[in-house]
């Protein structure tokens, strides 16, 4: 595939969108579980919901 390919160039776009999106939603997860609380207050409970 060439670089002016535009499905291409879509998938690549879409890909780095998915993640950029991933890495908000750890990063908003992790500033959650940091809160007055300390450092994970309840490991695995929310995120282990979540994965399944």
């Amino acid at each position: 595939m060439q670089l002016s390919d535009p499905s291409f160039v879509l998938s690549v776009f879409l890909a780095g969108v998915a993640v950029g999106a991933m890495l908000v939603a750890v990063m908003s997860a992790i500033r959650a579980e940091r809160g007055p609380n300390g450092p994970m207050p309840k490991p695995g409970s929310d995120g282990d919901r979540l994965a399944r």
